[in-house]
C-alpha cells in the first residue's frame, strides 16, 4: 500500500472513531439516558503505564463501561495485554480512542488507537483493584457541602467560543451535563443517567450538531471541556484519585514499540487537554485570518490594511 493510500486509510479510520464517539453520545441524548456506570468506579487508567485516560477518551470509556457493565477501570491495547499474560477473548471488540498529534504540516490532528477493558481479557496478570468503602451518603453530603462553600464566593464562568456551532448557552449546558453526569457516577448519585430538566430544551440542538463531521469533531472538544468540568468538581470529592505505578513487562525480550504502544505510553490526561486547547487555538487563528482576508477584500482600495492584524500567532509545540 502506498504512503498516500495508507494516510487516507488512517484518516478514514480516525473519522470513524470520531463518528463512533458522536454516535454513542447522540444515542444517549436521544434516549435521555447517559450510560455512565452507577458503581462509583475508579477513573479509567492504563495499568501498564499507570496513566489515567483524560479528555474525550475518559468520557468514551465511561460510556462504554456503563453500557457493557464493565466493573474494572483498567484499559489496555492488545499488545499491552499480551505483555501482561492476557489474551483478548473471542468475539470481543476494541474501543477506539483518540489522541492529538502533529501531521506533516505541523498542524495538530486526531489519530486513533484501540483499547480493551480488562474484563475482555483472560489470563491477565494484574493485582486486584482497591475499592473505596466510604458510604455513598457520607461522600455525597461532604461533596455537596464543599462545593457549595467554594462556589458561594467563586461563581462559575464559562468563556464564549465564537466558532462553536452551538449557542453559548447550549454549549455550556452540554459541557455541564456531561461533567455533572460523570461526577454523579463517581460519587454514587442514584439520579445519574437522565438529562436534567433545565437542559432538555437544548437536546435538539445537541442532536443536530452530532449529525455532521464538523459537529462530531466539535463534540470531541466539548467532551474535553466536560472532562475539565468533571476534574474541577472532583476537587470537592472527599475520596481522592489513586496514583498507579507502571507494571513491568512479563515478556523480557526487547521489541520495537508499535503505534498503539506509543499512543498510550506517555499520554497523561493533562497533556491531552493541553493539546486539545492548542487545536482550538489554531482553529480560532485560522478563522481570524479568514475573516481578515474577507475584510480586506471588501475594504475601499485607498484603505491600507491594519498590519497589526496580519501577524499569525505561532502555535506552541505540543508536549508529550
Amino acid at each position: 500500500m502506498s504512503d498516500t493510500n495508507l494516510e487516507t486509510t488512517q484518516e478514514n479510520k480516525t473519522q470513524e472513531a470520531i463518528a463512533e464517539f458522536a454516535k454513542k453520545l447522540s444515542y444517549a441524548i436521544e434516549n435521555d439516558n447517559l450510560p455512565f456506570s452507577k458503581n462509583s468506579m475508579e477513573e479509567p487508567f492504563n495499568p501498564k503505564t499507570g496513566y489515567p485516560y483524560g479528555g474525550s477518551n475518559n468520557v468514551m470509556l465511561k460510556m462504554v463501561s456503563g453500557e457493557k457493565g464493565y466493573d474494572d477501570p483498567r484499559w489496555l491495547t492488545f499488545n499491552e495485554g499480551k505483555e501482561l499474560g492476557g489474551t483478548v477473548m473471542k468475539g470481543e471488540k476494541a474501543t477506539k480512542l483518540l489522541i492529538l498529534d502533529r501531521d506533516g504540516s505541523s498542524r495538530l490532528t486526531f489519530k486513533y488507537f484501540n483499547v480493551f477493558n480488562a474484563n475482555q481479557f483472560k489470563g491477565l496478570n494484574l493485582p486486584p483493584i482497591e475499592k473505596n468503602d466510604m458510604p455513598f451518603a457520607d461522600r455525597q453530603s461532604q461533596f455537596a457541602a464543599a462545593k457549595a462553600d467554594h462556589e458561594a464566593s467563586n461563581p462559575r464562568e464559562f468563556a464564549k467560543n465564537e466558532y462553536s456551532k452551538l449557542s453559548h448557552e447550549s454549549r455550556v449546558a452540554l459541557i455541564k451535563e456531561i461533567g455533572d453526569q460523570m461526577t454523579m457516577s463517581r460519587i454514587g448519585d442514584s439520579s445519574i443517567g437522565k438529562i436534567s430538566e433545565a437542559n432538555k430544551q437544548f437536546a435538539k440542538e445537541w442532536l443536530d450538531l452530532l449529525k455532521t463531521p464538523e459537529g462530531q469533531r466539535e463534540a470531541v472538544f466539548i467532551s474535553n471541556d466536560a472532562f475539565k468540568e468533571f476534574k474541577y468538581q472532583m476537587q470537592f470529592d472527599p475520596v481522592k484519585d489513586v496514583k498507579h505505578e507502571p507494571i513491568k513487562d512479563k515478556v523480557k525480550e526487547e521489541r520495537v514499540p508499535n503505534r498503539e504502544d506509543a499512543a498510550t505510553a506517555g499520554i497523561k490526561s493533562e497533556t491531552l487537554a493541553r493539546a486539545s486547547d492548542l487545536v482550538q487555538k489554531e482553529e480560532r487563528t485560522l478563522g481570524s485570518n479568514a475573516k481578515e482576508k474577507q475584510e480586506r477584500a471588501t475594504a475601499p482600495e485607498n484603505t491600507a490594511p491594519d498590519k497589526s492584524t496580519r501577524t499569525r500567532a505561532k502555535p506552541k509545540e505540543m508536549t508529550r
